[in-house]
């Protein structure tokens, strides 16, 4: 086939696909659309989602050194997730913030915003972290103003992955994203968490047309548990200029 001829016939396939997308769309009505954003804007706002946001900068064992970029990236996370029609709880800190404390905070979130199946939880922490390397069955550790050094794989006034799996096995709440950004962050996945969900593969193309309302409305009625870590198990993260920080501020913020 000559050039010009095989030119002719891509563009021909080009022109055909291109109509048979066009054929595919389903007009949705200006109507049926105010109608599908209300019900998924009433089921995303503010009556339905919170977020707990815990920044640890201070530590009292010479172990732990002060994290001076925690303040400015706290900041920015709340900042964002308000943005984005979450409401900030108050037990939200950042500074010092001791094991009871901090155990007290995520304990009272989960108990208190988790209960109702059509809320969506957000937990952010930022703070040192502890996974023994030789030790990889062992707990992964969140690291607290009063957290002692480490001893044998264990972090005295640490709070563990057991603690925080603890917490998790009474949420009924549908929608929970753990961030965590500390060092050997990967070490605290829980065990009730899932990462995918098969709906994904099946998202349609079209914005807003009748299939992408059904898709959007079934995705949220289905249980996530997601968990995102600035590293895995066995890796160390910044304290200043976080990568963590700026690509969940930059998703959240529209990247995404």
């Amino acid at each position: 086939m000559r050039w010009p001829d095989l030119l002719r016939t891509v563009l021909a396939l080009v022109i055909m696909l291109l109509a048979g997308r066009a054929v595919a769309i389903t007009p949705v009505t200006d109507s049926e659309r105010s109608a599908t954003r209300q019900t998924i804007a009433t089921q995303l706002g503010p009556g339905h989602s919170y977020a707990l946001i815990i920044g640890i900068s201070e530590f009292d064992d010479p172990a732990w050194h002060g994290l001076s970029g925690v303040p400015d990236e706290i900041a920015r996370i709340r900042n964002v997730l308000a943005a984005q029609a979450f409401t900030i709880v108050p037990e939200s800190t950042v500074g010092r913030l001791d094991h009871t404390a901090l155990t007290a905070a995520i304990t009272r979130f989960f108990t208190t915003y988790g209960s109702k199946a059509e809320n969506r939880l957000i937990v952010y922490v930022a703070t040192h972290g502890f996974a023994d390397p030789t030790r990889p069955e062992g707990d992964g550790y969140l690291i607290a103003s009063d957290s002692s050094g480490p001893a044998d794989g264990r972090i005295g006034n640490g709070y563990s992955v057991k603690e925080l799996s603890a917490a998790l096995t009474s949420v009924t709440a549908q929608h929970v994203f753990l961030f965590f950004n500390s060092c050997f962050s990967g070490a605290m996945l829980p065990e009730p968490t899932r990462a995918a969900d098969p709906l994904l593969a099946g998202k349609p193309v079209q914005a807003l047309s009748k299939e992408t309302a059904a898709w959007t409305l079934d995705l949220l009625a289905h249980n996530a548990r997601l968990v995102l870590t600035a590293g895995d198990a066995s890796e160390t993260a910044p304290d200043r200029k976080s990568p963590f920080a700026d690509a969940a501020v930059a998703a959240l913020s529209g990247d995404a």
